[in-house]
Formats: structure tokens, C-alpha cells, sequence
């Protein structure tokens, strides 16, 4: 996972979950997940059967090819999917430690029945976000968003959606037991079921490719503030919301102050660099839109990024 560091998140977190990837184990490593996904129809397809990265993310809940819903258990006897276990107490290669065999029954997963109950539209934003992981960048709403900002906003706005305090008024139906550990007793995508997830995949698809007034329509329906969807960052106070979510918000449902995230002002100051050659806070803070032209967050950055230059110079 380390590889989508630039892709999926700007750095990885020293300690706890990290954002989108389910578990495959909890609770000091005795509690088993339904972490890892797998899509029977490619197991079938490969030469030599194998995981996909990407089975691992929440985002990821759909097989863009064969066009149905990746399973997270066996069939045969419900287990969930664990690579690591299949050769515990095997000292030797044997033909059940395979990727396509369930660790605790044997079952061969490539003879799960599948049948391809997805349209071709949840098809295509199911690909679109993969694309997005693969190159780095997303156009929303005309706009072009470099990745990491994007799933940072996703995640704010998949956890909006799961919350069943407005879910069903934003025609979601509210979670009825989906959810695999409800005494963990916190808002995490990453213990939902693969149909809840699915939903959510739907909903937010929806949502972009009419970005942002369907959103916007839906919570002044509801009259749901921006607060109601930026509570869902509280939890990493020194990043701000992306832009890309926070300005329609902003502009329509209230009129909270924007807060740049250091990655968002890294980029500016970058770019002022390599057209100036020289930069300056207050020409960041102006790029950014800030309402103050003078900020100690901002000025910081630009005096620890100009400080490497020069000593990368010498």
C-alpha cells in the first residue's frame, strides 16, 4: 500500500487505520474483517490467479469488467478472505495455498456464482475512480483535482452519506445490522459491508457527475448546513476540507471560512516558485482566496520550503 503514498494519501499515518483500506484483522490482531474482496470472474481470467490492490480499498466495491459486486467472504462456508492465512502450519508449497482457495474450508473461489447485476453508469464511475488512483488527477465539475485532495473530500462525503441521521432523506436507505462491528462505537467506512459501500459508490457517483448542484439541492432540501458535512473532518483538525468540496458548500448552504489543507498551500507555493522564482506569503494566501493576506500557517510554509531550496543550492 505504501505505493499510493502521492495517489491516495500524501503521507502514511504513523499510527491507526489508514483511510480507505479495510481491515483484514482488528483488535491486536484476533478479530477477523472482511477486509479483502476479490472478484471470482478475474481469479478465473488470470494465468496465475492473484489479489488486486485495489480489492483492498472501500471505494473499490465493484468489478468494472465483469460488471458485478466483488464478495468479501467464501461462499461455501463464510469465512472472510485471508491471504496470510492460507500456509500458517505448512512448511512446504502445497495446492491449497493458493490464492483462489478459502484458508479455512479449501473452497475454490473462482466457482463463486456472479452474476452481473451492475449498470453500465456505476460501472463507469467505478472505473473512473480507479483511473483517478492510476493517473493522479480527476476533472470535477470542470475542474481539474489532484488525487489525493480528491479522496480526502470523498471520504468527508462518504461519511456524510453513511450517517443515518439524513441518509434515508438522500434516498439512502438508513444501515439495518450492515455495519460488521458496531460496538467499535465511531463513524468508519472501513467496517461496512461491501453492500452499504456499494450504495454510498452509487450515491456519491451521482452526486459528480452533476457536481455540485445535485448536492447542493438535495442538503438545502433537508436544510443541512455545511457544518453537517465538514464534521466529519473534526477528527484531523490541522487539514482543511479540499477545495473542491468546501467552495460550493460555501458559496450555497453557509458561510464558514475556508481553511487551505498544507498540501493545498505546498502546491500553490510551487507553483509561485517556478513562476516567479522567488515567493511570497501574501501572493499565496491571495492564489488561495484567502480572506486574510496575512497568515503565520502560510507565511511558515513558504519560509520551510524557500529555507530547502537554498540549502539544496549549496
Amino acid at each position: 500500500m505504501e505505493s499510493l503514498v502521492g495517489l491516495l494519501w500524501n503521507e502514511i499515518e504513523a499510527r491507526g487505520a489508514r483511510k480507505w483500506v479495510l481491515p483484514t484483522l482488528d483488535k491486536h490482531r484476533k478479530t477477523l474483517r472482511f477486509g479483502q474482496q476479490v472478484c471470482p470472474g478475474c481469479l478465473r481470467d488470470d494465468a496465475v490467479p492473484y489479489f488486486r490492490k485495489s480489492w483492498r480499498l472501500a471505494f473499490h466495491t465493484i468489478c468494472p469488467v465483469h460488471r458485478n459486486t466483488l464478495i468479501d467472504r467464501c461462499p461455501c462456508c463464510g469465512a472472510p478472505i485471508i491471504l496470510e492465512r492460507l500456509d500458517i502450519g505448512m512448511f512446504v508449497p502445497t495446492s491449497q495455498a493458493v490464492a483462489y482457495r478459502c484458508w479455512k474450508c479449501g473452497a475454490d473461489l473462482r466457482e463463486a456464482v456472479q452474476f452481473s447485476d451492475v449498470d453500465l453508469e456505476l460501472s463507469k464511475h467505478q472505473m473512473l475512480l480507479l483511473d483517478c488512483l492510476r493517473r493522479g488527477w480527476i476533472n470535477v465539475g470542470g475542474r481539474v483535482v489532484y488525487s489525493t485532495q480528491f479522496f480526502e473530500g470523498l471520504w468527508i462525503l462518504w461519511s456524510f452519506l453513511d450517517d443515518n441521521r439524513w441518509s434515508k432523506g438522500l434516498g439512502i436507505d438508513p444501515q439495518d445490522g450492515t455495519r460488521e462491528d458496531r460496538s467499535m462505537n465511531r463513524q468508519s467506512l472501513s467496517h461496512t459491508s461491501t453492500k452499504r459501500r456499494r450504495a454510498l459508490l452509487e450515491k456519491a457517483g451521482n452526486y459528480l457527475n452533476d457536481w455540485p448542484d445535485r448536492l447542493v439541492h438535495d442538503m438545502s432540501k433537508l436544510g443541512l448546513s455545511g457544518g453537517k458535512l465538514f464534521r466529519f473532518q473534526k477528527h484531523y483538525p490541522s487539514r482543511g476540507v479540499p477545495f473542491w468540496l468546501w467552495e460550493p458548500v460555501h458559496l450555497f448552504l453557509d458561510g464558514t471560512m475556508y481553511i487551505p489543507s498544507d498540501a493545498e498551500v505546498l502546491e500553490v507555493v510551487r507553483w509561485v516558485f517556478a513562476r516567479d522564482g522567488f515567493v511570497r506569503a501574501n501572493e499565496v494566501a491571495r492564489l488561495l482566496n484567502m480572506r486574510t493576506r496575512s497568515n503565520a500557517r502560510v507565511f511558515e510554509i513558504c519560509r520551510t520550503f524557500s529555507g530547502r531550496r537554498l540549502n539544496t543550492r549549496q
